[in-house]
């Protein structure tokens, strides 16, 4: 059963809720500051306003599209990874003493098969090679016959379902106009009330220090799609001063992306820029947007936020009027957050559930049988020699059928029977915030791993991931299950491509992407990433899927 409590001691949290410009002419803004303090109890203070002034506008784009990107020899694509290595780990999740041990006979393996089991697969295309990371980061969005899917570092658009695709460089974003420049994580995201395509970008200002900022597109509609015009706006931490102190030159690092009926909700780590590990990790900041006024193209969109020192937040797909946050704790235990449309009150809840596998300095261990003893096929590891790696940050959320869920990377654990990392995933009954169960992904023969989840129309749950080792090479996968299946139903899941070597550094992930198709809401869409001909860079292909339960 779980328990929660209103309120924890040594909480920090702060909601900040206002106007302001997001990019160009002098305007005044006032912001309401709403503190929610925890030493003595669930008081919600209103403390006072503020006044922000700047310059700010809002700018608008057309991209330039192109057949084929510019090719990225070696040469040009270790540098490029050398960047995005500069990402930092987020708060260690603390490891719950005493705490009961999850273990693989809680809940069945989940299999996987080759053919057209319980998934149809209704396209499978490999978007582009030679211009990805090992570590990809592929993210996807889909409504009918547009797509678009973005990596590390390049961007298509494809005008009929996903069978072919047109590309745009992010390198050529505004490369006349400002100081800024493409750096790393992309996030691509269709609201279908507004009709509305939302594109994220991570920049760095380059000189003297780099500073990780986020860059924000918006279309409205096919015409625009088709056209690739983007209203554009420009966030830094120094938009966001708050009683938490976020550092003006703070780092706005892993974003993530979801949204309500009436709000795009984006996530991102706060890090000092000269930070190198985790211990300089500020914290988590959550801020929301009215997708109407992006959809119109508002010069000063109103902007509300709230800031956490807990680790990564994760945001629900699938929200309605209610948007759910999620971070750890402990490795036994969810803080959740729940945050209405229309308010600035923020309620939480902490969630107790079995402790999965965490040792903050164990590797991720999956390696292939057979695979040359420099590389061991080791793709779940992460890096070498950097305080960033495989961590179990939450990968995904979601709201479905009154359930709340999250899903993210575990350790392998083999007193547990868990030979190899796998999925944990923890669903909440979100009417009272207990612990419903916990339909973790696993298999005895290899690893699951970098799980993306999102509920369909109907409520079941589907999307895409990685699995490997053993006697797999690294292999990307779309999982289904109902959302209405019995407690211990396992997860189904059907091999997409498999590739052919091995990476020649150990590392994969962050991040995968899934969505539903927009114009068919039973289907799912995916993004993932497979080697072929090769263990380099250079054999990184991102792939796009779209498939349907049955």
């Amino acid at each position: 059963m779980a328990r929660f409590r209103p309120r924890r001691r040594h909480r920090r949290l702060a909601v900040l809720a206002g106007l302001f410009l997001l990019a160009g002419a002098a305007v005044g803004i006032t912001f309401l500051v709403l503190a929610l303090t925890d030493a003595h109890g669930p008081d919600r203070i209103l403390r006072k306003a503020h006044t922000l002034r700047g310059s700010l506008i809002t700018r608008h784009i057309h991209l330039r599209r192109t057949a084929r990107l510019a090719k990225l020899p070696l040469a040009k694509l270790r540098p490029l990874e050398r960047r995005r290595e500069k990402e930092k780990a987020p708060r260690l999740t603390p490891v719950a003493a005493e705490a009961p041990d999850i273990q693989s006979s809680d809940f069945p393996a989940t299999s996987v098969t080759q053919g057209q089991s319980r998934i149809t697969i209704l396209q499978n295309k490999a978007v582009d090679a030679g211009h990805a990371s090992f570590t990809a980061e592929p993210h996807v969005a889909q409504k009918g016959e547009r797509v678009l899917e973005v990596w590390n570092w390049g961007a298509a658009f494809s005008h009929d379902g996903g069978r072919t695709f047109t590309f745009v460089s992010p390198y050529d974003f505004f490369s006349d106009t400002d100081d800024k420049e493409f750096c790393c994580d992309q996030l691509a995201y269709y609201e279908p009330e507004h009709d509305l395509w939302i594109w994220v970008l991570q920049y760095s200002d380059g000189v003297p220090a780099e500073h990780l900022s986020l860059r924000i597109l918006a279309a409205k509609g096919d015409a625009n799609f088709d056209a690739t015009k983007f209203a554009v706006w420009d966030i830094d931490a120094s938009r966001f001063g708050s009683p938490t102190a976020v550092a003006p030159a703070s780092d706005l690092d892993q974003p993530r992306i979801a949204s309500t009926n009436e709000y795009l909700f984006i996530s991102a780590n706060l890090f000092p820029p000269s930070a190198t590990d985790s211990s300089s990790y500020v914290g988590s900041l959550v801020f929301r947007m009215p997708l109407s006024e992006l959809a119109a193209g508002t010069q000063s969109p109103g902007l509300q936020f709230f800031q956490t020192d807990l680790g990564t937040a994760g945001l629900t797909r699938g929200a309605t009027d209610t948007m759910y946050i999620a971070s750890h704790l402990t490795n036994a235990k969810l803080r959740v957050w729940s945050w209405p449309d229309g308010e600035l009150t923020i309620s939480d809840h902490d969630v107790i559930h079995r402790s999965y596998p965490y040792r903050p300095k164990l590797h991720y261990l999956c390696p292939r049988k057979g695979a040359r003893p420099s590389r061991k096929g080791n793709w779940c590891l992460g890096y070498r020699a950097s305080s960033y790696k495989n961590d179990d940050r939450p990968q995904s959320g979601w709201v479905s059928n009154d359930v709340i869920g999250f899903a993210w990377n575990a350790q392998q654990k083999p007193t547990s029977k868990f030979k190899y990392p796998f999925v944990m995933v923890v669903r909440i009954n979100a009417k009272d915030m207990s612990l419903k169960d916990t339909p973790f992904i696993w298999s005895p023969k290899y690893a699951y791993q970098y799980a993306a989840i999102i509920p369909n129309s109907r409520g079941d749950l589907g999307g895409v991931l990685h699995l490997g080792g053993g006697s797999k090479y690294e292999t990307c996968a779309a999982v289904v299950r109902g959302g209405n299946a019995a407690s211990k139903s396992p997860w189904s899941a059907t091999e997409v491509d498999r590739s052919d070597h091995d990476p020649d550094e150990p590392r994969a992930g962050d991040y995968l992407g899934a969505t539903t198709d927009a114009a068919s809401p039973d289907t799912w869409a995916g993004s993932c990433m497979t080697l072929h001909g090769a263990g380099t860079r250079e054999s990184v292909a991102v792939r796009f899927l779209s498939f349907r339960q049955g």
